[in-house]
């Protein structure tokens, strides 16, 4: 997986699992799931810089988010103390490298609960009172979901990526495409 949105209607990758429903005619999209996410920190960033109690306490910590993405922005607007750009002390489009960034005590950030979850050290802030979910889709260009290979493969996908998401055991690595031959 990978936060590159390889162009599906050029046909640059054959599957895409997005976060948002695409709206381009030639894609088809299958729902996959709710993807929980939340605010993290890691414990010793926490520890020396202090715990958020309220929303409005986030403007006093390092919050991790994204540069330019427009989606990944809008996504943050709700919430308080992130629907600043400016507030975004470090900034970086790439969810592995905001997962990292955390991970290396640097701040706040937002991570999928099920993969935070699984980091060593992590901690929700405030829990309960921001949190969110985006829904998953397995997105195919029209023509190719015609074909009896591709259509076994979206179906196995279909069954096996809400289990993965819910676990949070599918995590965005650096950029890498490959494409299936």
């Amino acid at each position: 997986m990978s936060n590159d949105s390889a162009d599906l209607v050029r046909r640059e990758a054959d599957f895409a699992v997005r976060m948002l429903r695409p709206t381009q005619a030639r894609l088809v999209a299958q729902r996959l799931g709710p993807v929980p996410l939340g605010l993290f920190a890691q414990r010793a960033y926490l520890d020396r810089a202090g715990r958020p109690n309220r929303p409005e306490d986030l403007v006093e910590h390092v919050l991790i988010g994204p540069d330019a993405d427009p989606t990944a922005l809008a996504g943050l607007a709700a919430f308080g103390g992130l629907q600043d750009r400016a507030a975004l002390r470090l900034r970086s489009d790439s969810e592995a490298a905001q997962i990292a960034s955390v991970r290396a005590g640097l701040g706040i950030g937002v991570i999928q609960a099920g993969i935070a979850a699984r980091e060593q050290g992590l901690e929700p802030v405030l829990p309960g009172i921001i949190g969110w979910s985006l829904e998953a889709w397995l997105v195919l260009h029209d023509d190719l979901r015609r074909l009896p290979m591709v259509r076994r493969v979206a179906d196995h996908l279909s069954v096996v990526l809400p289990a993965l998401l819910a676990e949070g055991r599918l995590s965005p690595q650096p950029s890498v495409t490959r494409r299936a031959t």
